[in-house]
């Protein structure tokens, strides 16, 4: 599914209007699995609170100046979290791209037509804006116009 390998500071900053989303669907995995798991950057990053009362919006006020700063680590793992609790998604294009080349991976840019009728599909059973974050996230080959339209499609939604 890849047009171009995106680092993750600029896939997070494609994603700038969808970060509460994002951060929403992942709170757990950061709680449960990052700040456990890393008990040094929970006590520099969240002084005085409680790991099990965070909120979305503390994470907002703290992640993404890592993702900014190019911390790929806590990219990857916002992103692989999300893919995990998103994998109707994942599969869904997986058995598309996969029905076009074995190879889906090796894509450089999927053909027009192919491509906005996978959208179409896409949208309709998962909505614009889990479409747009997967697609972002994992680097889907998607022709720049038909991205930008399912970004507008995405903000409006």
């Amino acid at each position: 599914m890849i047009k171009q390998e995106l680092t993750y500071k600029e896939r997070f900053q494609k994603l700038q209007p969808f970060l509460r989303t994002i951060f929403t669907d992942v709170k757990k995995d950061i709680r449960d699995e990052h700040l456990r798991s890393d008990r040094g950057f929970f006590k520099r990053n969240f002084p005085g609170k409680e790991l099990s009362k965070l909120t979305v919006d503390d994470f907002l006020n703290v992640y993404p100046k890592f993702l900014e700063a190019g911390q790929e680590t806590v990219g990857e793992f916002i992103t692989n979290r999300w893919l995990l609790r998103h994998l109707d998604i994942y599969n869904f294009f997986e058995d598309r791209l996969t029905g076009l080349s074995e190879q889906f991976d090796e894509i450089a840019e999927l053909e027009r037509t192919f491509a906005k009728s996978l959208l179409e599909e896409a949208v309709e059973r998962f909505g614009a804006e889990d479409c747009y974050i997967f697609s972002v996230l994992n680097s889907v080959a998607l022709p720049s116009d038909l991205l930008q339209k399912l970004a507008s499609d995405a903000a409006a939604a």
